[in-house]
């Protein structure tokens, strides 16, 4: 099946018997052809390729990110103080170096790397507050060479939940050297929230995933435009570009 940019080309063209070198597409543009149902109207053209040029797609996918997790992190903060002293709560320092894990890529990593690795981290930061008799300091330095251990043997980095284990050592109250208190963070505010954190990241990953392909098709077309300007000598080194082939046809995907 032609794509919409592949007619465009080869109605213009009318010859399949061009061998001349050529260079093959990047995955933008590629992902860009696959999606392109119909052309836009000139005005839309336009408006899309002045944005599409100072506007790139990583550009605009990390500020996208960026923005969704301050909102993401300010909304669990707002929630605990509208509980007040009744709070879980939600919101904590130690969730924050794992949120950027969440937001950082495409979209959020698998839950199993997370899972494992707060579940040695919570043992480990545990048991060494608990039985240890060193100084905080000390334990911290034994905690950290522990977990690295861990990580290895196991298969999983998830390196914020190193906070986890650090947090529990060197609390001051003394209240976290007792499994019940131990117990209740882990559950809020580490698992609530980084649940809510992670559960936002998935959501938002899929409307990034549908501008970073809209900003794509928007440079493709801008692009096609441009060249089409410059007459049939441009659109044939188009043309062969993305002919791989070698058949004198644009096969979509």
């Amino acid at each position: 099946k032609l794509c919409a940019a592949g007619d465009v080309i080869t109605g213009a063209l009318h010859n399949r018997s061009m061998k001349a070198p050529r260079e093959n597409a990047s995955e933008t543009e590629y992902l860009a052809m696959e999606h392109s149902k119909e052309p836009l109207s000139p005005s839309r053209m336009t408006i899309a390729s002045r944005f599409s040029q100072h506007m790139s797609p990583k550009v605009v996918d990390a500020v996208i990110a960026g923005v969704a997790l301050t909102t993401c992190l300010l909304t669990l903060y707002t929630i605990d103080l509208a509980m007040g002293k009744n709070a879980l709560p939600l919101f904590a320092a130690p969730l924050m170096s794992a949120s950027v894990i969440f937001f950082g890529g495409p979209s959020p990593p698998p839950v199993r790397g997370f899972a494992i690795c707060t579940v040695g981290a919570w043992f480990a930061g545990f048991l060494m507050k608990a039985l240890l008799p060193f100084d905080d300091k000390v334990e911290l330095c034994f905690i950290v060479g522990g977990l690295l251990i861990f990580f290895r043997l196991t298969g999983n980095f998830f390196v914020p939940t190193v906070g986890l284990a650090t947090f529990l050592i060197a609390d001051q109250t003394g209240r976290m050297s007792d499994p019940v208190h131990a117990l209740r963070f882990l559950c809020t505010p580490w698992l609530a929230g980084h649940a809510l954190i992670y559960g936002t990241a998935c959501a938002v990953a899929i409307f990034r995933r549908q501008v970073r392909v809209s900003l794509s098709k928007a440079r493709f077309r801008s692009h096609m435009q441009e060249q089409m300007q410059h007459g049939e000598g441009a659109l044939k080194e188009i043309f062969h570009r993305y002919d791989t082939s070698g058949d004198g046809f644009l096969q979509a995907g």
